[in-house]
């Protein structure tokens, strides 16, 4: 100390502590005897009380590793004792295990760091180990630090109030491993894991998200987009138009609605090779192209980090969607020829028209009778669409009225006065362009009034309106 007390022993209860807590220049002695004495350090005084060790008392004497490993390592792991690091940064340049001694209690004068190398690891037995100042930092340095949680200690608390208070400050690049079963700050909510969770489908009240997780969600969520929104998205033919597929860029909502979907590049994908992720790659989910069949063209998902891909499946429900995806949305559909080759089409929007229609419906000289019957066209199979075809009749009887109508709605009877059901007039050779809503099975239905033997019919499909599940 520096000075000297006039009589006796001095005791915290003699003590009216000047100035601040950690360091006062000057105590008052409250005993009989009086007078002011100067003491280096309030630590000073408290070893004298509690059994405080300086640790540069150890080794050699300067603030290394070695230094504080003897001054730990020599109380054993049975006396509860307390050593106080002096100011200044000790340098933790190898691994140091102090884990087994919960008896001894690390009390950080300010200006205190315990410096911790890179790839080097300090181990504490837990935080009600430690003695510092409210937002005192005491580690610096790219190593770790670690607290095993040992005394039934359940949270790390911080309210302000500086009960049962760590205050650590870490420099940048430094990590902290705090080994708790839960962590509380303030008075809010108390978290217990940390999770990278893209959907959050576990909605956990003590869980706390990691940054790309929120990003994830928030991106998936796309609250300004309505229910089944799609926009761009566009099909080609690519250059090698037999067999590949160009998308162009957009985004729409996944089949059920949880995710966006956005391709922020085109995308050209091949139906005659199996499905590979990235562009100018297989596309086809499953099996080999076939002739004369329709193809139902998706954007996917990955599950693992939100990738977007595409691919084709006969499936209208992406059936064979390859493993890790599980989020698609059918963006349009085409059709392979006798000899598997993409038939060439031109889409704008929600309609899809025919390089070169086909003539589907091709009846001549046929008594095909005034019942009902169902024509298949060129139109995607398994979904609804809004067939648009040319339709002609020659050598009709006079009066032969035709009507086409959708399978879904009832069969009627067709004519041209009361009931007033026809697209094709009684007259010679009349034609007529319509739309007619098909089934899923890509059949409207076609029936007349009245025929003979040489009745003749033509169906010429020009192309169709697809929505693409943007009414579901």
């Amino acid at each position: 100390m520096a000075g000297s007390l006039v009589k006796g022993l001095i005791g915290k209860e003699d003590c009216d502590i000047q100035g601040d807590e950690l360091y006062p220049s000057t105590f008052s002695r409250t005993s009989s005897v009086g007078g002011a004495v100067n003491l280096r350090s309030f630590p000073d005084l408290w070893m004298t009380h509690q059994s405080a060790i300086n640790a540069k008392y150890y080794g050699a004497h300067d603030a290394t590793r070695a230094t504080l490993n003897a001054a730990v390592t020599s109380q054993g792991t049975s006396t509860v004792k307390c050593i106080y690091l002096e100011p200044g940064t000790w340098d933790i340049g190898d691994d140091l295990d102090f884990s087994s001694y919960s008896n001894i209690f690390f009390y950080f004068c300010p200006g205190a760091i315990l410096s911790v190398s890179t790839g080097k690891a300090l181990i504490l037995p837990c935080r009600a180990n430690i003695i510092a100042g409210i937002g005192q930092r005491i580690f610096s340095g790219a190593g770790t630090v670690t607290f095993v949680s040992d005394d039934g200690i359940s949270s790390l608390a911080w309210d302000g109030t500086g009960t049962n208070e760590l205050g650590i400050n870490v420099a940048p690049g430094a990590s902290i491993d705090l080994k708790v079963p839960t962590l509380a700050l303030g008075s809010g909510a108390t978290a217990a894991s940390i999770l990278d969770e893209d959907d959050m489908t576990s909605d956990s009240a003590t869980a706390l998200a990691t940054q790309q997780s929120i990003k994830a969600y928030v991106d998936g969520l796309a609250l300004a987009h309505p229910r089944s929104y799609l926009a761009g998205l566009g099909l080609s033919n690519a250059p090698d138009s037999e067999h590949d597929v160009t998308l162009a860029t957009g985004e729409t909502k996944d089949s059920s609605n949880a995710y966006m979907l956005k391709l922020t590049s085109s995308m050209t994908k091949q139906i005659d090779a199996s499905w590979a992720a990235g562009t100018n790659a297989g596309g086809l989910f499953a099996g080999t192209v076939g002739n004369l069949t329709w193809y139902h063209v998706f954007l996917i998902r990955k599950d693992s980090d939100g990738t977007i891909d595409a691919g084709f499946d006969t499936s209208v429900t992406a059936a064979n969607i390859p493993a890790g995806y599980t989020k698609y949305r059918r963006i349009g559909s085409v059709l392979s020829d006798g000899s598997a080759n993409i038939l060439a089409f031109f889409q704008r929007g929600d309609q899809f028209l025919w390089k070169d229609p086909p003539l589907d419906i091709n009846i001549t000289n046929s008594n095909y009778g005034a019942s009902a019957i169902l024509r298949t066209l060129s139109v995607p199979l398994g979904v609804q669409t809004k067939a648009l075809v040319i339709v002609s009749s020659t050598d009709q009887p006079a009066a032969q009225a035709h009507y086409f109508s959708c399978p879904d709605v009832n069969d009627e009877v067709p004519g041209v006065t009361t009931n007033l059901l026809c697209q094709l007039y009684p007259g010679t050779d009349p034609i007529a362009q319509i739309e007619i809503l098909t089934n899923t099975s890509s059949q409207i239905r076609s029936r007349v009034s009245a025929t003979d033997a040489t009745s003749d019919l033509y169906i010429r499909t020009l192309g169709w309106t697809d929505t693409r599940g943007k009414d579901d």
